[in-house]
């Protein structure tokens, strides 16, 4: 039988954590409230992102954003820091390490 993967405590919320440590379900109802308002920051910042590019009718801007993700694809490093931000993981590991 295949083990379930358990993530490391520092990209997890605390209080999901512990739920998966002492198996009481009860302390993810504290993990709401902490995750909540880093959710609602980073899905606002991005829907406003995606609005403002799916608007732009200037093709030299739409070609420059369109150029922008292809440099940050090119490069592992800033594609992986890119993808840790629009995942919520870094704001995760933010919030956790404080």
């Amino acid at each position: 039988m295949a083990q379930a993967i358990v993530p490391k405590p520092q990209i997890v919320s605390r209080a999901s954590w512990g739920a998966v440590e002492v198996g009481d379900p009860a302390i993810l109802d504290r993990y709401e409230p902490e995750r909540r308002p880093i959710a609602i920051e980073y899905i606002n910042a991005n829907t406003a992102r995606n609005k403002k590019l799916m608007e732009e009718r200037d093709p030299q801007a739409r070609k420059r954003a369109q150029d922008e993700m292809c440099r940050i694809a090119a490069d592992p490093v800033t594609a992986k820091a890119f993808l840790m931000k629009s995942s919520m993981l870094q704001a995760v590991r933010a919030a956790t390490s404080g």
